[in-house]
């Protein structure tokens, strides 16, 4: 990936995601970075089978989503959208990875994104 994509990439993630962790506290930043980074652990480690990967929901995530108004749930919720936001971009990879698309989720919970 050239590094204009990755100019481009990390613009729109900040757009994205910046206006909402500059309003949170320490503690759930923190929240929402251990939740993001255990996300991306268990796809490295994925990762490291050299397959295609199939991300499926499960139940959590799923009601992570369905009440966002609650704080913990909301920053889950929003851990997990950053972690698609990255697994959208292949950026080089060699295994193909395949997942839902939260706003699919989010419309199932009968939810807005924004």
């Amino acid at each position: 990936m050239d590094n204009k994509k990755i100019e481009l990439l990390k613009a729109q993630f900040s757009a994205e995601f910046k206006p909402v962790l500059k309003e949170i506290s320490d503690r759930e930043l923190y929240e929402f970075y251990s939740t993001l980074s255990q996300f991306l652990h268990i796809y490295a480690t994925g990762y490291e089978l050299g397959r295609d990967i199939i991300l499926v929901l499960d139940n959590n995530i799923v009601q992570d989503f369905k009440h966002q108004s609650i704080r913990r749930r909301g920053l889950r919720a929003l851990a997990y959208r950053a972690f698609c936001r990255f697994v959208a971009h292949p950026g080089g990879r060699k295994a193909e990875t395949h997942s839902s698309e939260d706003a699919g989720v989010c419309r199932s919970c009968g939810r807005d994104m924004h």
